[in-house]
């Protein structure tokens, strides 16, 4: 028996799905389709990255919960704790790395 031959039931429209259409529920409970996940049909499609081009990055912090991440540069951030879109790039010299920096031993007068 083979991947694409085995059927599961979806969680959400209790069809009966390959289980290369299925996707893991928001919820964790179970399996959904990719319908009703609201993911494209086709499994199949693959990104292709360029060997030689590295994937650029930016260090963002949340407005709201003040986690900070990393993400692809040009990409619409949201935070990944709390999910607010209120996120902000973060800076070398924010006045928190500044402080930081002026409070080290090596400052003392």
């Amino acid at each position: 028996m083979q991947k694409d031959d085995i059927a599961m039931k979806c969680l959400r429209c209790s069809k009966q799905h390959k289980v290369l259409d299925m996707v893991m529920d928001v919820s964790g409970r179970g399996m959904v389709c990719r319908q009703c996940a609201g993911l494209a049909p086709k499994p199949g499609a693959k990104l292709v990255r360029a060997e030689n081009a590295p994937m650029e990055r930016e260090r963002y912090t949340c407005a709201e919960c003040n986690f900070k991440f990393s993400s692809s540069k040009g990409k619409q951030a949201t935070c990944g704790y709390c999910g607010s879109p209120r996120v902000v790039p973060e800076r070398q010299n924010s006045a928190g790395n500044i402080l930081k920096e002026a409070s080290m031993k090596r400052y003392e007068i």
